[in-house]
């Protein structure tokens, strides 16, 4: 158990993934898929990045449970890493083939060279398969209108949003 691919599908992989499933941003690109490993706090993606100093930032990306709707087996979940410093743990991703954007908001401090993470918080040996697609790093400014694709607002948690219909 454990391991990645990076792929347009996930039934080369494993063929009990549903077919269906594509990546988020246009569904003919690239996704990343994760056959977690079966111990918790173990990195499934991590990159140094170099920050601003004092700025707020969302990092976030978009999951999908790879697992087909009604299998009834662990469900994947992750946390955020900054620097080593844990962020809130995710819900769990449920298995219903649909894309689900999962993000944290936080203040850089002095900036500089910064490991940002996603680790697995899953232990066991059944289930657990995702996808993952979108990473994202951004900066949060006051008065920046939220991210909307396909109907879908991606925010970072804990951020209020208003909308006024035009």
């Amino acid at each position: 158990q454990g391991g990645f691919a990076i792929s347009n599908s996930p039934t080369p992989c494993n063929p009990t993934w549903p077919s269906n499933i594509r990546d988020h941003t246009t569904g003919t690109g690239n996704m990343m898929l994760v056959d977690f490993p079966n111990t918790g706090s173990i990195p499934v993606w991590c990159q140094n990045v170099n920050l601003a100093p004092n700025t707020n930032y969302c990092f976030g990306a978009w999951f999908i449970n790879l697992l087909p709707t009604g299998s009834n087996q662990g469900l994947p979940q992750f946390r955020y890493t900054i620097n080593g410093i844990s962020f809130d743990t995710t819900a769990f991703i449920q298995e219903d083939e649909r894309w689900h954007f999962y993000g944290v908001q936080f203040n850089s401090g002095l900036g500089g060279p910064t490991d940002i993470c996603i680790l697995n918080q899953n232990t066991g040996f059944v289930g657990f398969d995702l996808a993952i697609d979108d990473i994202s790093l951004r900066v949060i400014t006051n008065g920046t209108l939220p991210q909307i694709s396909n109907d879908t607002v991606r925010t970072c948690a804990g951020r209020a949003v208003s909308f006024n219909p035009t």
